[in-house]
């Protein structure tokens, strides 16, 4: 039965990365938001401006007859749809002073029955069942056991690409086996 063990020390890139990983959603989400925030904004100026059809809103909006504020306010609020990760991302990195593990040494270790670890103040086990989806960067490996909870891994913790490459095929392997509706691993920029 293969066991991976890692140590690294938690940095705020490590707890960014997690939050901004989990936060992410993929564009074609963000770009069906985007659209459904426009429709409520035409059928809202609609409502108000008193008339009769659409159109005539629509045209109202690319006229720019509306006030300056109306359309500052949809490109922020279409931005912060846009980049929603990274914005709570950007929030998190101001949290971290106050996360347990800031600034410690963690341990970790994956198998065939899940990921086990911790601080030496705090220890954690979590079962495959556990784990939602895996969440893969560049850097770091989040598994998802939460909507806004995971345990990351960092590439750094890893000492070569060959040990990266066995850890990720034992977790796409425990994570597929129970999950066969979605795709595991979500690859994120």
């Amino acid at each position: 039965m293969a066991s991976f063990h890692f140590s690294f020390t938690v940095r705020r890139s490590d707890f960014m990365a997690t939050i901004a990983l989990l936060a992410h959603r993929p564009a074609g989400y963000r770009l069906l938001l985007m659209m459904l925030w426009l429709v409520i904004v035409l059928t809202i100026l609609l409502v108000m401006s008193g008339r009769e059809r659409i159109g005539d809103t629509l045209l109202l909006v690319l006229r720019g007859e509306l006030p300056w504020p109306t359309y500052a306010v949809q490109a922020a609020v279409m931005a912060a749809i846009w980049f929603r990760g990274e914005l709570v991302a950007a929030a998190s990195g101001l949290a971290f002073r106050n996360y347990a593990n800031a600034g410690r040494e963690v341990f970790m270790t994956i198998d065939e029955t899940g990921i086990k670890g911790g601080s030496p103040d705090a220890r954690f086990c979590v079962t495959w069942d556990g784990v939602r989806h895996v969440v893969e960067s560049p850097s770091h490996l989040v598994l998802a056991i939460a909507p806004s909870q995971g345990i990351v891994l960092p590439r750094r913790a890893v000492a070569c690409a060959d040990e990266y490459t066995a850890v990720r095929d034992l977790i796409a392997r425990r994570v597929r086996a129970r999950e066969t509706c979605r795709r595991p691993f979500r690859r994120n920029p």
